[in-house]
């Protein structure tokens, strides 16, 4: 049933049915407030009852063009939003960090991801992944025995809050320098304090 035909039966009321009940007469309910609110109710229904556009044959017509017009309303200040200074704060951050990426070949100059950005995204479960990523193309890994890999990417996995300091075999010593410059690269790169 169209809205325009079911408004005009509301407005009639189907015969031979008891009136809707009341609150106030039937359920006895004198709170101020509650009878205020309730007078308000059945003033905006009367004239609701009593606007001519619930009368209009074009009612559903007019509903999709206001909800068209509420759509682009939202639309536009959405897009207003994008171009506005709160949205575009964040701009100068994003291009630093691309400008790193680029710098470290993880991206090319159109933005586009190279094989090292591509590799850097599939090491998610280290805590850094630009580190970790530098450590495979220099081939670095290759130099060392199957335990001193292990134990340096270990390094990369978990850090553990301790009070004192792990003591290193000879043979990682020179690995932890490497380490260390590398991580100072790094950290140039992306203008970070260094805490080793």
């Amino acid at each position: 049933m169209r809205v325009v035909e079911w408004r005009r039966e509301e407005q009639k009321g189907p015969e031979g049915l008891p009136r809707p009940l009341s609150p106030i007469v039937d359920f006895k309910i004198h709170d101020i407030e509650f009878v205020e609110m309730q007078n308000e109710k059945e003033a905006l229904e009367a004239e609701l009852r009593s606007s001519k556009c619930h009368m209009c044959p074009k009612l559903n017509q007019h509903h999709a063009e206001m909800h068209y017009r509420r759509r682009l309303e939202s639309t536009i200040q959405e897009v207003q939003y994008r171009l506005s200074d709160a949205h575009l704060r964040y701009m100068p951050e994003f291009m630093k960090r691309l400008n790193v990426l680029q710098q470290l070949g993880f991206i090319d100059a159109d933005h586009t991801v190279a094989l090292k950005g591509r590799v850097s995204r599939e090491l998610n479960t280290v805590k850094d992944e630009l580190l970790a990523t530098e450590l495979i193309f220099d081939n670095y890994l290759t130099k060392l025995s199957p335990e001193e890999a292990v134990a340096l990417l270990s390094c990369l996995l978990f850090e553990e809050k301790v009070d004192v300091e792990p003591t290193l075999p000879e043979s990682y010593t020179l690995h932890s320098v490497f380490f260390s410059v590398l991580f100072r690269g790094v950290c140039q790169f992306l203008s970070l304090p260094v805490s080793l």
